[in-house]
């Protein structure tokens, strides 16, 4: 990890309420807590082995005809393995999901959206949808009998992103 927790959540300098920002919160959580990153995996029942996994935002492909930002990919061994499209506002579409199909490099990965809205009217074929507040009261729920009253960095760094959450509502 080249930046630290605190550097890597306010890279970027976007609002406190864009998905980017819950992105960037996502990863940096994500990127300093291995604590974090097991039980975010067996949130969303991941296959990924544990282990030197990292995560990035807003990853650009261009495939000539058309580009497609990842708002957050999971990465081993310099491979992505787990894709994330990320909605705290706006409704999830099919046709958003779709825009990954054309990336060859994402084809055969795990595929997940973590919303703040879900209306299952339509399919999501090959993505998984979890709501960002499940997720919430998920790592609540584990995070006391993982780390109980000790105060370490881990703590801290799962509560901020907790009180992000929060905060979105």
């Amino acid at each position: 990890m080249s930046q630290s927790y605190l550097q890597e959540i306010i890279y970027g300098k976007v609002e406190s309420y864009s998905e980017d920002r819950l992105s960037n919160i996502f990863s940096a959580t994500f990127n300093n807590s291995e604590k974090f990153q097991k039980l975010f995996l067996k949130f969303i029942n991941s296959k990924v082995p544990h282990g030197k996994l990292y995560s990035k935002t807003r990853v650009c492909f261009n495939d000539g005809k058309m580009k497609c930002i990842a708002d957050i990919l999971i990465y081993k061994n310099n491979d992505v393995k787990i894709v994330i499209e990320n909605k705290i506002e706006l409704e999830l579409t099919p046709q958003q999901l779709d825009n990954y199909k054309n990336i060859s490099e994402l084809g055969k990965l795990e595929k997940f959206a973590l919303v703040k809205y879900f209306f299952p009217t339509a399919e999501y074929k090959d993505w998984e949808i979890f709501q960002w507040s499940t997720l919430y009261s998920e790592i609540k729920i584990k995070l006391s009998k993982f780390l109980s009253t000790e105060k370490n960095k881990e703590q801290f760094i799962i509560n901020q992103f907790l009180k992000h959450l929060e905060n979105l509502n």
